[in-house]
Formats: structure tokens, C-alpha cells, sequence
């Protein structure tokens, strides 16, 4: 098996079989707004087959640490808009990592009241409640 041989996954098809981890990279807006450095980031891997972004929080409770991007306003989602038109515009497959940041995530950091587990996190953002 070649590495650069062209890959299909049901309806995904990667131009090789490489792919880049996600990584923390800390370059959002104080908002959690993804950047045209992050797209540029991101647009320059574009060689790999498979780009996965590194951690995005699903909710303002789930943020981490500061710089990390987000993807709860509509603000955030135009953001990441750019960059998967970015990495799509050089020729690239991407794919975004949702995270949680858990036990490491303070209210200082969040602007929340409170920290929730990734459970009812997702719950919250599924609508339902368990």
C-alpha cells in the first residue's frame, strides 16, 4: 500500500492517505472566531489528504483555554466557513474536531457560571435534556 495512492470512505474521497491530527494552535479571536491565520494555517496543509482541525468547542461551557475557536455563533461558523473555503479552494479534504475541554476549563475561561460535563453539554445542544 502506497500512501499517496487516492483513498474512498463511503461518499469521502482523500487524495491521499495522510492525515494531519489535530493540533492546538491558539489563534482564534478573544470570541472564539476562527482567523484569516487560521485559514491560512490550514490552506497550507492542503497537501494531505485528510485535514482534521484541532479541538472545537461545541458550547461556551466546553471552551478550554483562551484562543481556542468555537463553533456556537454565527460569527464562529462564518469563520470556519473561511477556512474549510480556504483548504477546499487548494485542494484539500478537512475535517473539524469537536471538544470538550472538561476538567482543565475554568469559569474565567469560559464566562459561564459553571463548568458541565461533555454529556450535558451535548444534551444542551441536542435540545433535549436527560
Amino acid at each position: 500500500m502506497d500512501l499517496f495512492t487516492p483513498l474512498t470512505l463511503g461518499d469521502l474521497r482523500l487524495d491521499n492517505r495522510i492525515v494531519m491530527a489535530p493540533m492546538t494552535r491558539r489563534r482564534a479571536d478573544a470570541d472564539g472566531t476562527p482567523t484569516k491565520l487560521q485559514a491560512e494555517y490550514y490552506a497550507q496543509r492542503a497537501g494531505l489528504g485528510l485535514i482534521i482541525t484541532e479541538g472545537v468547542y461545541p458550547s461556551r461551557e466546553a471552551r478550554g483555554y483562551p484562543g481556542q475557536p468555537g463553533i456556537i455563533t454565527s460569527e464562529q461558523a462564518a469563520g470556519w466557513a473561511r477556512v474549510a473555503d480556504a483548504v477546499h479552494d487548494a485542494g484539500a479534504t478537512i475535517a473539524m474536531q469537536i471538544m470538550h475541554g472538561g476538567r482543565v476549563t475554568h469559569p474565567d475561561i469560559t464566562g459561564t457560571e459553571r463548568i458541565v460535563a461533555p454529556r450535558a453539554c451535548l444534551t444542551n445542544i441536542a435540545g433535549t435534556r436527560r
